[in-house]
Parts: C-alpha cells; structure tokens; sequence
C-alpha cells in the first residue's frame, strides 16, 4: 500500500502540469505530445493508475502532502479520458476505454453523468458536436464502455445504486429499440455489429441483477426511478390505511421500500395496466431479437442463418468493389469473425434472458421455441479445433445453462423436464436429468417421492457415467429428505412417549432385541432329546 501511495502520488502531483492542457473553455484535455515517447508511456500507466484507484485513497495523498486540491479529480480525468476518444488524441482509444471500462466502483456515477454528452453525440443529431466523432463512432465507444463496466460490476451494485441501475436501463431500452429497426446482416448492420455484441454482453453479465426490472415491458424501462416514484405514489394513495408491513417499513428502510417498488413495477407490468397492456416483456423482445444473431436461435436452423450471413456478407463485399482484391479479402474475414464472435454472444445472452417468470405459456410447452431452441443446442455436434475458428463455449453447455437457468426460476415446470429425461435422444435426456438432479438438490421441489425414486432407478443403468453418479447423488437427496424426516418424526414419537430422548426409539428397539436372544437362549436345554 506504502509504494502504490509513492506511486500515485508521484502521478497526480505532476499529470495536471505536464501531461494536460486546458482549451479555451477551461476545459482538460489531453494535447498530442502527451503521446509520443516516454510521455506516452508514463500517461498511459497513469490512466490506469488512477482509474482504478478509489477516490478515498487520492483524499489520503493527499492529506499526506497537505496539498488539498492538487491532485486530478476524478470527474477532470474522466472527462479528459472522453474528450480524447472524441477529439482526435493521440492517445490510443483502447486505452481510454480500457481505462474508463476498469474505473474504480466509487467513480460510476460519475462516469455515467459524463456518459450523457458523448450519448449526445447520436441520440441529437442535431446538436453542436463536442468533437469531430460520427454518432456511430460514439454510439460502439459508449457500447464498450458499458460492456467493460457491467464485466467488472460487482454483484449487488445495481440494486445499490438506482442511478447507475437507472442510466443501464435507459441505454438498453434505446439500444433495443435501434437495433430493433436494423436488419439483421443487412446494409446497416454491419456498422453496429459491435453495439449489438456489447448488447449481448451487457445483458449477460447483468441480467440477474436486473430479473424484476427485465420483466416489465421494453417502454417502462424508461426513466424507472420516476416510474417507481409514481408506481409508489399511487399505491399509498389507493391502498389507505396502509398494511402492518407498509407500515412497517416507514420511510427509512431503503431496501424494502426499493424492493416493494420491484415488485409493484412488476406487478403493474404483468396485469398490463394503461397502455402497456399486452406488451410483451423486455426479456423476451432480447431473446427473439438475439435469436436472429446465431445460428440454432430460429426454427428454420442453421441452414436458414447460413444463407442470410453469406448474402450479408457478399453484399457488404460487393459494395467495396472500388478496393483490390487483397483489401476484400481482409475485409471478408473481418466481417466473418465479427459474426461468429456475434453468434457466441447472443447464444450466451440468450441463455442468460431465461432467467425470472417464463415469457408466456408458449415457453412452457415442450415444442415452444424456448425448449426447441434448447435442444437445437444440446443435439449440436461438437466444433472441434480448427484453423481461423475461435474458441467458444460448447453449445451443449450452453443449453444446460439455459435450462437449469429457466427450471430454477419457474420450478412448476419440474415435471415438464422429468419427462424429458425419457426422451430417447441421449444428449436431451442426460442432460435434462443433470440438470433436474441439481435443481432438486438446490431448491426445495414439490414432487411426488415415488416420481423421484423411478427417475432415479431409471438413470442408475445409463450408459453415462455422469448421468449415473448424479443419480446416486439424487437418491441421496430423497432419502435424506423423504426417509430421514420418516425417521426422525418415528423418534419424537417415541421419546414422546418416554422412551428416553431422540434416539430412545432406536435403543428400544435395540433392547427388545437382545432380549429376544437371551430368552431363547434360556429357553435351549443341551441334554434334551
């Protein structure tokens, strides 16, 4: 801690005077020569430093130096960091974004104000640009920052803090909406292939923390703070007296009252209530809208995706007929690596959307596109190595992941998947079984035991050894609950009766029995006959 104290010290003692300038509006900005040689090495080093440096530990340099204000403030390198991915710098943009991407937590919500400018750059067309970036330049810069961020987000951060949650909510619902209105592999899409990649990661790593608000339709994604202030608002007004809980909570107890608000917002969404009614949830929307990225996503298979993306591909190829052959080439690999790299994101986003309430009743049903899609995945041959290929997660992975993702949250449909351990396709009936021996090991299902102890005596002779061993694991399971609550209500029983204690049952069991023995041996006379 001592060196990293030098280190940082060292850093922001000397950065503002020799590594920044200031325009004619007072504004920091990251001149050219910051670049070049050691400078920029030394900027380099130092953007990350200081990124990832809470801002507690910069107060404490600077308590050491008695030099209050001056060290950079965290709000003087973000923006600086954002007007060289805008202006022109020299520096490169991947370090910025690596940098901005890593930021410490405590510097988020100011990240995500600065963020609002550079979204000004494509969600105004019209308004003054700060820099001499296209709106689509802006647009994959702001898609990677948040992709960088929701990687690195601890679990917990967004129900923690509802203005962070908040500005994540409003870029998904306007980065749906506008890949919504391209075509997939079209002329247009190629030029937000990266948004709709950052798309797919963003929602992945954050679509557990964000189940009840993934819920709602897409429109009320909008603003949510406010929508949960009115949902509030309106429910204190109609539900007077309030209820012991309600009451309860008071003002004060900030979680319950964000969790009330969750599941008002909810609630609200799923009745359908003013002009929302019969919308479908924003989860859903993600997953059709993913679906149409990769390969086994649709019903007309892999075949279908195939076509689309060579004709994509050859039209975009087509139209840079006026570069040379070499320069096309590069360009056709290009595009072919951007789709596969689309492919193995929107499968893993997709899996990820199956968390939370089943989108409609069609996605209960064994041949809906939910479970089609899944076993598409599980009945997929493996890739293998190849040259050029990059590496991925196997598919049968993923849809275990996608359904042990849908089972535990809609644990009704438990018998649903029992009988998909039947099929007599083996990858869907091994690893449906995997995945409903884990679900029943973790959560508290309500099934027959008999249902259980056939499944169980079924999967002991398959030809897997893993479908074998996760059948001992669930027998073990069973008896432990089924038997030993069996058990253990036949003890209380006999201590009930003065027996002596839990084991009392068991020791006068024990007891009878010898004495049995002694009595027969009593009985047993050598010299008759």
């Amino acid at each position: 801690l001592l060196l990293l104290l030098l280190l940082l010290l060292l850093l922001l003692l000397v950065v503002r005077r020799r590594y920044l300038a200031r325009d004619s509006s007072g504004r920091l900005l990251i001149p050219a020569e910051s670049a070049e040689g050691r400078r920029g090495d030394a900027w380099k080093a130092f953007v990350v430093v200081a990124c990832v440096c809470p801002p507690s530990l910069w107060d404490r340099v600077e308590m050491a130096t008695a030099r209050k204000g001056s060290a950079l403030a965290a709000r003087e390198l973000i923006r600086a960091l954002l007007a060289s991915l805008t202006g022109g710098s020299a520096i490169p943009q991947q370090v910025c974004l690596m940098a901005l991407g890593h930021a410490s937590p405590e510097h988020y919500s100011v990240l995500f104000e600065e963020l609002l400018l550079l979204m000004d750059e494509y969600q105004r067309p019209g308004k003054q640009k700060r820099g001499n970036t296209r709106p689509e330049e802006a647009r994959k810069m702001v898609a990677n920052i948040m992709r960088l961020v929701a990687d690195a987000m601890a679990p917990g951060t967004l129900s923690a803090q509802p203005l962070i949650r908040g500005r994540l909510l409003d870029w998904l619902r306007d980065t749906t909406l506008y890949l919504r209105s391209i075509a997939p592999f079209g002329e247009a899409f190629w030029e937000v292939s990266q948004v709709a990649y950052c798309l797919c990661a963003v929602s992945r790593c954050v679509a557990g923390q964000l189940v009840s608000h993934l819920t709602m339709p897409l429109a009320l994604l909008r603003d949510s703070a406010a929508v949960q202030r009115v949902s509030s608002n309106k429910s204190s007004t109609s539900d007077a007296p309030s209820t012991p809980a309600t009451a309860g909570g008071g003002p004060g107890s900030g979680t319950a009252a964000g969790d009330s608000s969750q599941h008002q917002l909810q609630g609200a969404a799923g009745s359908g209530g003013g002009s929302f009614a019969g919308q479908p949830m924003a989860r859903k929307l993600l997953f059709e809208m993913f679906a149409a990225w990769c390969d086994e996503g649709t019903s007309r298979g892999a075949a279908d995706y195939h076509a689309r993306l060579n004709a994509g591909i050859n039209a975009a190829i087509a139209r840079a007929k006026d570069y040379d052959s070499d320069t096309r080439e590069r360009l056709k690999q290009e595009l072919v690596q951007s789709a596969e790299l689309l492919d193995q994101a929107s499968r893993l986003a997709m899996a990820a959307m199956l968390q939370g309430p089943v989108f409609d009743t069609d996605a209960r049903r064994t041949a809906g596109p939910v479970l089609c899609w899944v076993d598409r995945l599980l009945q997929a041959a493996p890739l293998g190595i190849s040259a050029g290929r990059l590496p991925s997660v196997p598919k049968d992975a993923v849809g275990r992941s996608a359904l042990f993702q849908l089972l535990r949250s809609n644990l009704d449909m438990f018998l649903v998947c029992v009988d998909r351990c039947y099929y007599k396709d083996s990858h869907i009936a091994g690893a449906s079984f995997q995945v409903v021996s884990e679900v029943y090991a973790l959560h508290s299902v309500k099934v027959e035991p008999h249902v259980v102890l056939s499944l169980v005596l079924y999967k002991m002779v398959d030809s897997s050894s893993e479908v074998r061993e996760d059948a001992l694991h669930m027998l073990h399971v069973l008896s432990t609950r089924e038997w030993q609550a069996i058990a253990d209500d036949l003890a209380a029983a006999a201590a009930a009766a003065g027996l002596g204690g839990a084991g009392g049952w068991r020791s006068a069991q024990a007891q009878q029995q010898q004495q049995q023995q002694q009595q027969q041996q009593s009985d047993w006379d050598p010299t008759r006959d």
